[in-house]
């Protein structure tokens, strides 16, 4: 979302009315139009939601509501917004809902682990769904080649990579160099017929969580300026995440974080801009979902809503690098959809 283009950028049809005909011709709407009509279902809606059901999680909730409006006002920079409605996710005390790799995960198996990151029980989840998938039979060792490499895991989860000096993350992670991965996913195998051994696999998302309302929060005090509250959230963060954490040592100050997370302020290009104050504290939250959200997904909103630069590096050397502003960024519309009629995205 940029303001300056969304008028004219292209988006996606919004149907807010049900179809009458068999086939019925749609456009695309702008990016403008395409937010302004999920905020005003935002706003219409959230009032209306409940947490009337037999198990919440699996149904889109008072908290999920609020997460996803702490989501929706993060992509159009609206940093008040994003406090206020995090605030309705979050406690006083916040690392008491937040995923505890550090306490709660780290003495549990590969099952345990696997089950408990998407539990109803787990505080961290919003938000649960399930669907015909073979995502988690994929994304175990035996189809987990090459997603998460060597050099990535070294950047990502090293000791070096952890802004507590001498201090490790707690990130649970299984496997080797050809199939590294944090389990995430279960598979539940529905059968259709017991006898002859068919059936559909499902696999359960986590779709909101704690942990992403916390950043954002802490994305949102930092452009306005409210330091002190981003450290607080930060930390609270780092306290879950981090092995033998110490609360009276471990403590980061914004100076530790400027130093650490240096960055250019090139880097990080969204359409409202970031100071060279912002920046390394920003750096830092990006880069905590990063670690968090691994093989989930969320890097690519950040990818995208900064306007970052990526380089892929495949198993011989060879480099493709995915531009700042690159066209590539923007997903095709599907074969059918573009045979409707609906303009496909440039390429």
């Amino acid at each position: 979302y940029d303001p300056a283009t969304a008028g004219s950028d292209l988006g996606i049809p919004y149907v807010d009315e049900p179809e009458n005909v068999v086939i019925k011709e749609y456009k695309r709407n702008t990016v403008k139009e395409v937010y302004d009509k999920v905020e005003a279902d935002l706003l219409e809606g959230l009032p209306l939601i409940t947490n009337e059901y037999e198990v919440p999680k699996f149904h889109f909730n008072v908290k999920a509501a609020n997460a996803f409006a702490s989501r929706y006002y993060t992509f159009k920079g609206e940093w008040q917004k994003v406090i206020d409605y995090s605030n309705q996710v979050l406690d006083n005390d916040p690392a008491n809902v937040l995923r505890d790799w550090t306490n709660l995960y780290a003495g549990l198996t590969y099952d345990e682990i696997t089950a408990r990151y998407i539990s109803t029980d787990e505080p961290a989840n919003l938000l649960l769904v399930s669907g015909v998938s073979l995502f988690a039979r994929l994304s175990h060792f035996s189809g987990a080649r090459y997603q998460l490499s060597q050099n990535v895991f070294q950047e990502l989860y090293s000791l070096s990579s952890n802004p507590i000096p001498g201090k490790r993350w707690s990130y649970n992670l299984f496997g080797d160099d050809l199939s590294f991965n944090i389990p995430k996913y279960d598979e539940y195998f529905r059968f259709t017929n017991a006898s002859a051994g068919i059936g559909l696999p499902y696999a359960t998302f986590s779709l909101f969580s704690t942990d992403e309302v916390l950043l954002n929060r802490a994305e949102a005090y930092t452009m306005l300026n409210q330091n002190d509250n981003a450290i607080a959230d930060i930390n609270s963060f780092l306290s879950v995440k981090t092995n033998g954490y110490d609360v009276t040592t471990d403590i980061l100050t914004i100076d530790d974080i400027k130093t650490f997370y240096n960055i250019d302020p090139g880097v990080y290009t969204p359409f409202y801009g970031i100071s060279i104050n912002q920046s390394p504290l920003i750096h830092c939250i990006s880069e905590f979902r990063r670690r968090e959200f691994q093989n989930e997904g969320l890097r690519w909103f950040d990818i995208r809503r900064f306007n970052l630069e990526v380089t892929h590096e495949d198993f011989v050397g060879n480099k493709t690098v995915l531009e700042k502003e690159d066209n590539r960024k923007l997903r095709q519309l599907p074969p059918d959809a573009i045979s409707f009629g609906l303009e496909p995205n440039a390429r």
